[in-house]
């Protein structure tokens, strides 16, 4: 009787031995197919909660990195827009010069203030059209534009700045009014036309640097992150040479002990039949 108890117990001890190994077994298959050494908080509470830190980060750094790209964006429409207007701005100054000539008739400067009029429409035009997601950009000179330039959403991280009232009758380039038709308004109109020229470069210049410190900050971030996800990889991915080699061991020693076991069962119940 003690015989049948002692190896009884034996063969529980065995099959639960053997459990561990298909369990064991059961995880390193999981790992190999998801690519992940934590799957589920039991397989390592401390670096589940770390990885899922690291992830929230992740999530954050990922935001920010696109709020500043598209902040950046907003920078480059503008900017576009003004070296257009810069252009015929110029353009502009050429026919105010020509105009102001004493080697043309009025017929001519007629016909020079034709185009000149139809500059300042297009400028007023090309102002009113500039504009990002619904926010036009070029037509106020008392609404800031406020954008982040960091990835913490905080105060800190946020610039605000305006770019003015580009339209041609508006506050910035104040050509209202402003013609080329006779030879004394031609003179007077190369000094305003010169000033929103003026104005024009150091609004540039603003952006400028701007775009600057957008391009830093989103290298920045960039690079932030991608620090960050080596980190959380580290936590979470398996290695998969590893695991494999290990599930391989563990099958071995599993099918091993599985043989062991069966005949272990039987030869126990052969004795155990003799001593019945």
């Amino acid at each position: 009787m003690t015989l049948r108890l002692q190896n009884s117990a034996h063969l529980k001890n065995m099959h639960l031995n053997l459990n561990v190994h298909f369990d064991k077994v059961a995880r390193q298959m999981e790992q190999i197919s998801s690519g992940q050494r934590v799957n589920r908080s039991s397989d390592d509470a401390a670096s589940v909660g770390s990885a899922d830190g690291l992830q929230a980060e992740m999530r954050v750094l990922s935001q920010g990195s696109r709020s500043i790209q598209q902040s950046h964006n907003l920078l480059q429409i503008a900017d576009t827009a003004l070296a257009e207007i810069s252009q015929m701005l110029q353009r502009m100054k050429a026919l105010a010069i020509q105009s102001s000539s004493s080697t043309i008739n009025d017929d001519q400067r007629q016909a020079t203030n034709s185009e000149f009029q139809q500059l300042k429409n297009e400028m007023t035009r090309m102002a009113e059209s500039t504009e990002y997601n619904g926010l036009s950009l070029l037509t106020s000179d008392t609404q800031d534009i406020i954008l982040p330039a960091g990835p913490s959403g905080t105060s800190n991280d946020l610039v605000e700045f305006n770019l003015g009232d580009m339209r041609a009758s508006g506050s910035t380039i104040q050509l209202d009014g402003v013609s080329v038709d006779v030879q004394n308004s031609s003179i007077k109109a190369l000094d305003i036309i010169d000033q929103a020229i003026e104005k024009i470069i150091q609004v540039r210049s603003q952006l400028g640097a701007l775009q600057n410190r957008f391009e830093l900050s989103v290298d920045a971030t960039n690079s932030f992150l991608e620090r960050v996800q080596g980190i959380e990889s580290s936590i979470r991915d398996a290695d998969i040479a590893q695991a494999v080699s290990h599930m391989t061991r563990s099958q071995i020693m599993s099918q091993t002990a599985t043989s062991l076991a069966k005949e272990a069962d039987v030869d126990i119940e052969g004795l155990l039949s003799l001593l019945r």
